[in-house]
């Protein structure tokens, strides 16, 4: 995995755990192996997808850099 530039901004940690998360959720199963256990992970994975989204969008929302041009609210 390659280092990010200096300066650059860092990867949303929320949203890089529910990628690796649902990705290991996606892979192949057998009817039989959508457990509670499984349930509860897609749940969780739901959750940091919501949270990621909700930092994002709280982040662009204090940054007026951000807005693109002709924002009504800039």
């Amino acid at each position: 995995m390659s280092h990010p530039k200096q300066g650059a901004p860092r990867p949303n940690r929320h949203l890089q755990h529910a990628l690796d998360s649902a990705h290991r959720l996606s892979e192949p199963r057998s009817q039989d192996q959508y457990t509670p256990a499984w349930w509860a992970q897609a749940t969780h994975v739901g959750d940091m997808t919501a949270l990621a989204a909700l930092n994002l969008a709280q982040s662009l929302r204090a940054s007026p850099s951000a807005r693109p041009r002709g924002d009504p609210d800039g």
